[in-house]
């Protein structure tokens, strides 16, 4: 074979070779002259003998001069639009890399991941952060987002990382050897609340003590196949009714079916069979879920965020209830689902976010309120989900968490909540995600889940390096959360005497205890709080402070309604809430939120529309002629109307405090009513109230099915709570809060609050 030197020769040979230029188009001769491979091993040589620092400089510049490259290309210079993508992608490129952000002084800054995650950042030099994936998970985000901030990922014996991201259990022992300044993205048993057949068990839990009312919103569920005899009754006495049967530890989708029929069911694996919702709300004609993103970063006080973004998730066929053909893609809205189906649109365009079958929430809300429909009121429903699906759950991850975790600050969660919306405008929660998908097959996901998880780990609080103290080794290691517990320990007594006695255990498990209680714990001045106190007041605000895209929903102004539902008394909820909220409740009037959303409304749909009763005093004139307008929804695919619904409301503040100087009163009175005359009807409905729950007590038991959509009682809890089992009639519990309201508000008082028993 001849050999040559000159590639302008091969290059002319192969040109001229008839078997080449038949099949490829002719060779261009490079512009200028080769560089030898000796050179260029030369130059790789001097760079690995260049400084760590520079050569950080140097992969950053040339990770800026990439994205800025591709960004050049995307950029639509004709339009304003473009001009302002353009602007935003170039500040978030003049951020530096997380390690090296001193915006949050103590803490790690972090950015989110712009490149395509096609593209591998560039290794960062070893500057002593260091992140772990646990069991070698595969997640590509959260490796190239820690990557392009400055860290590197440890070895698999290595203990010496900043974060550990998991997407399954984590063990004890795990838990145990963290150090002070160590995070991880799980609390232990979690699982409690993310497992399908614990969470509706802990769910039907809740129901059973606190009534329907305030736990309508999972439908009809039956844990399988314990309660295979139970569902089989259920479907004979519905046998009109669709059933949803999903495997209690699957994802994306994995197993599940539709079916009336209990044939259909396997025997013996480990299942829940829901009742199918049939009535979704639908855009275009297609069902759509929610998938919302909730924020964990502290259990014992409880801190709950909801991050303001998130995603619609549509079917890919039109929704048909009768429909036998292409059911899963009719009824199912997983995207991992959907994806295969043929007429699955894809986004292309991350700024285009309400075309395609994967929206965001913003579009989702722009839609809604093109449809007229106050998505506000939808979302604050979800928020209330949220929190009372987490208080459920609180007691036993607490537990855990207090048995292995050493320090305070060493967990964070981010949950996938998966929400639908029925044609009523109800929310509905479906199920909890532990691990929530990030994967990135849409530049809307990217920027959806890219800035999701960057302003969660700033939210966790990863301080720097040059911050940190003693690790915490040895004896050392649960000082903190020692401390923690001894403050809490030692407000009891204080809360006691504030909350009153307690009757009975039961109530005394619970943190509420209902009309027991006699107000909140007062809020101290800066030279009471001990060093414990100090502690947790400032990283709570701090923590405020770094919550980004985040709004925080626990604290929480409405804490006098939701401290019922905890099972134990937390006295650092009491302090939290007297700390930060308790001043916004004395405002008098809406109250004030310090996310600077629109005030909280006292009302909320009653699930039950065959009934009418009169709208409280506290919605305005304004609300009172929205709700009357006819609402234009199509209910599915056959039929689409227009139809003015009569709708009932029920008190959602059943014991918030409100000083009565401060209560408003209805401008067509003569007067205001004394609070003699007050005192007097709320001694007479603490009365009456008393009487109905004798005869609640009295009444025979009825069956154990009720055609409203609910999760049933526990069979092995079952007891006479005064719960309606019968009908669409609402729960018993309550009935004396709502005679309340209604006579308040014929008195002249604005006010639905039920915590005005506790006070007179």
């Amino acid at each position: 074979m001849e050999d040559f030197d000159d590639l302008d020769d091969i290059i002319d040979i192969l040109n001229k070779n008839p078997a080449v230029t038949s099949k490829l188009p002719p060779l261009k001769k490079p512009a200028g002259p080769a560089v030898p491979l000796e050179r260029v091993q030369e130059s790789q040589r001097e760079e690995e003998k260049e400084s760590p620092d520079k050569r950080q400089m140097i992969s950053h510049q040339k990770s800026q001069s990439h994205a800025v490259t591709m960004l050049d290309q995307e950029q639509d210079a004709d339009t304003i639009e473009g001009s302002t993508k353009h602007y935003e992608q170039m500040q978030l490129l003049k951020q530096p890399p997380g390690i090296q952000n001193k915006v949050f002084k103590k803490y790690i800054c972090f950015r989110p991941y712009i490149d395509p995650i096609s593209i591998r950042p560039y290794k960062p030099a070893d500057k002593g952060y260091y992140f772990k994936l646990y069991n070698n998970v595969e997640a590509r985000l959260i490796r190239y987002l820690l990557e392009d901030n400055g860290f590197r990922e440890a070895t698999k014996r290595d203990q010496d990382f900043t974060v550990l991201w998991a997407s399954s259990n984590i063990k004890s022992q795990t838990y145990q050897a963290l150090t002070r300044y160590q995070k991880v993205n799980h609390f232990p048993k979690s699982t409690e609340i993310t497992r399908k057949d614990c969470m509706y068990r802990l769910l039907a839990r809740m129901r059973e003590f606190h009534g329907h009312k305030h736990y309508g919103f999972v439908p009809l569920t039956f844990i399988l196949p314990n309660e295979m005899m139970e569902l089989q009754k259920a479907m004979d006495q519905m046998p009109e009714r669709q059933w949803i049967v999903k495997p209690s530890a699957s994802s994306q989708g994995k197993g599940i079916f539709l079916t009336n029929n209990i044939a259909e069911i396997p025997q013996k694996q480990s299942m829940i069979a829901s009742q199918y919702i049939a009535n979704p709300m639908l855009i275009d004609d297609y069902k759509f879920d929610l998938r919302v993103y909730v924020g964990i970063t502290s259990i014992n006080p409880l801190r709950v965020y909801v991050y303001e973004e998130g995603l619609t998730r549509f079917a890919t066929v039109k929704y048909n209830q009768t429909s036998k053909k292409q059911s899963r893609y009719v009824h199912l809205t997983n995207y991992s689902l959907n994806k295969y189906n043929a007429n699955f649109i894809n986004n292309t365009d991350a700024e285009v976010d309400d075309q395609g079958s994967k929206w965001s929430l913003t579009a989702l809300r722009r839609k809604m309120a093109q449809l007229g429909i106050d998505h506000d009121r939808i979302f604050k429903k979800i928020e209330d989900i949220i929190i009372k699906t987490l208080i459920s759950g609180e007691n036993v991850i607490n537990n855990a968490t207090e048995m292995f975790v050493p320090y305070p600050g060493n967990c964070f969660e981010l949950l996938g909540f998966d929400i639908l919306i029925d044609d009523q405008f109800e929310p509905w929660l479906l199920e909890i995600n532990l691990s929530p998908s990030l994967n990135c097959d849409s530049p809307l996901d990217q920027k959806i889940k890219s800035n999701l998880i960057s302003d969660l780990f700033n939210l966790a609080g990863m301080v720097h390096l040059d911050e940190r103290g003693p690790t915490g080794e040895g004896q050392n290691t649960k000082k903190l959360l020692s401390a923690y517990t001894n403050a809490g320990a030692s407000m009891v007594g204080d809360i006691s005497a504030q909350l009153g006695p307690v009757r009975n255990s039961a109530a005394r498990r619970s943190a509420g205890g209902g009309a027991q209680r006699k107000g909140s714990v007062q809020p101290k001045q800066v030279t009471e709080l001990s060093r414990e106190e100090r502690q947790v007041l400032k990283d709570t605000e701090d923590e405020y402070k770094r919550k980004g895209a985040f709004k925080r929903i626990f604290p929480t102004v409405d804490f006098l309604y939701y401290k019922q539902f905890f099972e134990e008394i937390r006295p650092m909820n009491y302090f939290l809430d007297a700390q930060l909220m308790s001043k916004f409740r004395l405002l008098g009037g809406p109250l004030q939120r310090m996310n600077d959303e629109k005030a909280p409304r006292f009302v909320q749909y009653s699930q039950d529309i065959s009934t009418t009763t009169q709208i409280p005093q506290r919605v305005n004139s304004k609300n009172a002629r929205e709700l009357a307008q006819p609402i234009k929804i199509a209910r599915n695919s056959s039929m689409a109307e227009t139809t003015t619904q009569d709708r009932s409301f029920i008190s959602i503040q059943q014991q918030s405090y409100i000083p009565p100087q401060l209560l408003k009163y209805n401008s067509s009175q003569s007067r205001i009513p004394s609070e003699q005359e007050v005192r007097q009807s709320l001694e007479g409905l603490q009365l009456q109230q008393q009487q109905q729950r004798n005869q609640n007590m009295m009444a025979p038991k009825q069956g154990p099915f009720n055609t409203q959509m609910k999760a049933p009682l526990p069979m092995a809890q079952k007891r006479n709570t005064g719960i309606s089992a019968g009908g669409n009639n609402m729960s018993q519990r309550g009935a004396g809060l709502r005679q309340l309201g209604n006579n308040i508000i014929s008195s002249g008082i604005s006010s639905t609050s039920g915590s005005l028993i506790n006070e007179y």
